[in-house]
C-alpha cells in the first residue's frame, strides 16, 4: 500500500493497514440439559470434520493475490484515495504495489518483504525499510494470512479463536457463523514507541478455489480510523 514519506507522516500509518465497536461472537450454548447429548456429539463431530477438511485444504495454499481500491486517513489532509495490488506467500514474502488515485504511474510505490530483507521502490529508487518498519509490515501481512484461515488456531474462553504462527503476534478472531468478521491484534509500531493495537473489521467475501477473502476491510489503529479497503479481485494459487 501507499507509504507516506517522512514529511507526510501523520500518525502511525505505514504501508498497509478500520471498524465497529460491535463484535459478532459465536453464541455460547446454554441449557445443555435440555439438548439431547447425542445431538451435541453429532454437532461437535460434524464441526471437527469441517475443521479438519478446511485445514487440509488450506495447507495447500501457496500464494494469494488481491487488488482493489481504498482510502487512507491522513489527519488534517483527511482521506486520500488509493489503489493497490498485492501478492503474498503467507508468512513468507509479500510484493505490494500501491498508488494515490490520479497521480502519475511513475509515482507508484512497490513494497517488497522477503524473509531476510524489506524495502520499497518508487521511481526507480530503492529505500530499505528500518528494522522497526520491516517488523511492522511483516506483522501486518501476517494478519492477511490469518484472514485466509492460516496459522494454528485454538478456542479462546470468550468463544472466539486465537490464531498464531511462529514469529508473528497472536491474533483474536471473532466469527459470524463460519466467517471471520473481526480480527484484533497488537503489532509493533512502524516508528519507535509503544506497540499498536489494531482491529480489522471484515465484510463480504470473495472466493478462489477453497480460499475465501474479505471483500471489504476496515482497519483501526489505536482506535483511530486508518484504512478502508475494497477488494475487487482475489486469486489463490495452490501447490
Amino acid at each position: 500500500m501507499y507509504t507516506p514519506g517522512p514529511s507526510e507522516f501523520d500518525g502511525d500509518h505505514a504501508l498497509y493497514g478500520i471498524a465497529t465497536d460491535r463484535i459478532n461472537r459465536r453464541l455460547l450454548l446454554a441449557g445443555l440439559a435440555a439438548i439431547p447429548l447425542i445431538g451435541l456429539a453429532d454437532a461437535a463431530e460434524a464441526q471437527n470434520r469441517r475443521d479438519r477438511q478446511r485445514r487440509g485444504r488450506r495447507t495447500e495454499l501457496k500464494s494469494a493475490r488481491w487488488e482493489g481500491t481504498g482510502k487512507i486517513y491522513f489527519g488534517d489532509r483527511g482521506w486520500v484515495e488509493i489503489g493497490f495490488a498485492t501478492t503474498m506467500e503467507p508468512f513468507v514474502r509479500v510484493r505490494s504495489e500501491s498508488w494515490v488515485v490520479g497521480e502519475p504511474a511513475a509515482d507508484r510505490r512497490t513494497l517488497v518483504i522477503e524473509p531476510n530483507e524489506a524495502y520499497s521502490t518508487q521511481g526507480g529508487r530503492r529505500t530499505d525499510l528500518s528494522a522497526q518498519q520491516a517488523a511492522h509490515e511483516r506483522q501486518q501481512y501476517g494478519v492477511y494470512a490469518y484472514m485466509l484461515g492460516l496459522g494454528r488456531q485454538s478456542t479462546a474462553s470468550s468463544g472466539a479463536r486465537k490464531s498464531a504462527q511462529p514469529g508473528f503476534p497472536e491474533a483474536t478472531l471473532y466469527y459470524d457463523g463460519d466467517r471471520v468478521s473481526i480480527i484484533d491484534i497488537v503489532v509493533d509500531a512502524p516508528r519507535p514507541g509503544p506497540r499498536m493495537t489494531e482491529r480489522f473489521t471484515l465484510t463480504g467475501e470473495l472466493a478462489s478455489g477453497e480460499a475465501r477473502f474479505p471483500q471489504k476491510i476496515a482497519i483501526l489503529q489505536d482506535l483511530r480510523p486508518a484504512y478502508e479497503l475494497q477488494v475487487t479481485k482475489f486469486e489463490a494459487t495452490y501447490a
